[in-house]
């Protein structure tokens, strides 16, 4: 009997890319024509390529599966290093300026431009 073609599929993809670095993947699976057709990763939503403000255009990995009917899931970058320091520690956590100000002089928060 064979095997389960999703199963077989997976494990051989899984193989193909584990070592690999995004932009080998994207140059020689997805522009080379390896997924095509219902199995294209970027038309299904499962990469898509954004723009992070640290690094530039990159490729990030969305939901595996996709509802018909559904919306897809909006894809934007990681934040970068500090960028809600402010409304988490003020807005959420209740600090008053004064004392966000003073952990910020001395370094216990910032960004990685302030270290």
């Amino acid at each position: 009997m064979p095997g389960n073609f999703h199963t077989e599929s997976f494990a051989l993809i899984s193989y193909l890319v584990a070592e690999d670095n995004d932009d080998h993947v994207y140059t020689n699976y997805l522009q080379g024509g390896v997924f095509h057709g219902d199995s294209d990763l970027s038309s299904t939503g499962f990469v898509a390529q954004i723009h992070h403000s640290e690094v530039g255009p990159t490729w990030l990995l969305g939901r595996p599966w996709c509802y018909s009917g559904a919306p897809g899931a909006a894809m934007k970058p990681a934040p970068c290093v500090g960028q809600h320091s402010r409304e988490i520690l003020c807005d959420e956590l209740g600090i008053s300026a004064a004392e966000y100000e003073e952990l910020d002089a001395v370094a216990v928060i910032g960004t990685l431009d302030d270290f």
